[in-house]
């Protein structure tokens, strides 16, 4: 995590970005700060962020902000806004507008024939795009709105910059201005779109298609940022082979599945979102591991030297689907699965694919020396069916993390693979657990949170 910054540091910040503060509490971006306004005096009390992000010149500042909000709603002044109502409106009376009047303000407004209308918004009164008569007498109803004719747009349409590059019309699809006519874009793949002339002409509306990829284009973080944060997510244990072609063209985004390779060289297509969530290799079962088989392996691993939490593959194994334990200790020379009852008792097939796994990792090359099965009991105290030609750990059914490590390091004493240290001896007669606190934190970090976002992942 980078460091907070110093109130010095923030206000170097706001200086660079023109802001007129000065800073004078800073605890983090989303914690409150304190500064003064040095445009009104008044003093500010905000996020830490506001202070610094760009896109908030008056850093927080209310009264400020404020002035400046209003003074961008005033791109017309009185005598443009009396102007344009009286081209538009010659039979109307618009009054109450003055130097504080905003586009958002309300006036009054009387008809010369049919009386006072009462108070009305100015917005559509002077937007050329609403076409908007404000009084619907008869006589008025059509006043400032005739339909234009097939020239008169045509011209608006051809103007110099109107329609946009590779952009083009046909003309016999025109009805009236606000309808909807067929424009064509040049583009591959964008083809003909449906837009009223209005849109065009005077909102400056294009191709949809070209307008997603220009927004997605702002929009789209670059690809370096993008690998930093992805390795910074995953500890560089995964590598991004074709991020380049994957990624920074057009219709890309975190949603985008890119190449992944695993550092045991499992390889897979993942979205961007997924990979950044810190979620594991979708073959390596310590992604998908559950958190019991996680703080059973962090209590094995404390013994063995080469012990590793991500380096889960068996070597050897051909099938890739079946080339990963729940734990490996020794190097590999001693491979562990973790049974219970819930999950490998309840299913019936559930034995053939346990049989074939252990199978499997036994006719690796080089074989392992052993492989463990860790089987839970069931509920009724009964032990679960036998998997041949491995060693068999039973434990009780709900059995404790602890109660499970004893077990395995009991049968790793037994079989050579572990000598019983005075620290193993302690640890076995002691009741809990020595890193339970570490496996948790682990497991929330690296397990897959949502395989589905990725089509599944194969157990």
């Amino acid at each position: 995590m980078p460091p907070r910054l110093t109130v010095e540091q923030v206000q170097a910040k706001a200086d660079a970005q023109g802001k007129r503060v000065r800073v004078i509490s800073y605890e983090g971006q989303t914690k409150p700060a304190t500064a003064q306004c040095l445009h009104c005096g008044g003093p500010i009390s905000c996020p830490g962020g506001t202070l610094i992000d760009p896109r908030t010149p008056f850093a927080g500042c209310k009264p400020c902000g404020k002035q400046g909000r209003d003074a961008t709603k005033k791109k017309y002044t009185p005598e443009r806004i009396n102007a344009i109502l009286a081209e538009r409106f010659p039979g109307i009376i618009i009054t109450g507008i003055d130097e504080n009047t905003t586009i958002n303000d309300d006036v009054e407004a009387t008809c010369r024939e049919h009386g006072y209308l009462g108070v009305i918004p100015l917005r559509p009164l002077i937007d050329p795009a609403k076409g908007y008569m404000p009084c619907r007498g008869k006589g008025c109803e059509t006043r400032g709105s005739d339909p234009s004719s097939w020239d008169e747009v045509k011209a608006k349409l051809d103007a110099p910059g109107v329609l946009k590059p590779g952009v083009t019309y046909d003309a016999s699809t025109y009805t009236k201005a606000t309808d909807k006519m067929q424009f064509d874009c040049s583009k591959p793949g964008h083809g003909p779109f449906p837009m009223s002339p209005k849109q065009v002409y005077i909102q400056g509306h294009g191709c949809p298609e070209c307008g997603k990829e220009s927004v997605g284009e702002k929009k789209r973080l670059p690809t370096d940022e993008v690998r930093n944060r992805m390795n910074d997510a995953q500890g560089s244990r995964h590598k991004y082979p074709n991020l380049a072609k994957e990624h920074g063209h057009a219709g890309t985004g975190t949603d985008t599945p890119i190449t992944v390779v695993c550092q045991h060289g499992h390889e897979f297509l993942r979205p961007i979102e997924v990979e950044l969530s810190g979620a594991g290799c979708r073959y390596c079962s310590t992604s998908k591991s559950s958190q019991t088989e996680t703080e059973i392996s962090f209590e094995l691993g404390q013994f063995d030297e080469s012990w590793d939490p991500f380096d889960t593959k068996a070597e050897g194994v051909e099938n890739k689907l079946l080339d990963n334990v729940d734990i490996k200790l020794f190097n590999g020379r001693v491979n562990i699965e973790y049974d219970p009852a819930w999950v490998h008792g309840e299913r019936e097939d559930r034995q053939d694919g346990d049989q074939r796994k252990s199978n499997a990792l036994l006719m690796a090359k080089p074989p392992p020396k052993a492989v463990y099965r860790i089987r839970e009991d069931d509920r009724h105290g009964n032990p679960l069916p036998l998997i041949h030609g491995v060693t068999t750990i039973r434990v009780r059914n709900r059995a404790t993390v602890k109660e499970i490590a004893d077990a395995v390091i009991k049968q790793l004493i037994s079989d050579g693979f572990l000598e019983l240290t005075p620290e193993v001896g302690a640890y076995l007669a002691s009741d809990s657990p020595n890193r339970s606190g570490e496996a948790r934190a682990w497991f929330a970090k690296h397990r897959i949170v949502d395989s589905s976002k990725e089509g599944g992942a194969n157990s």
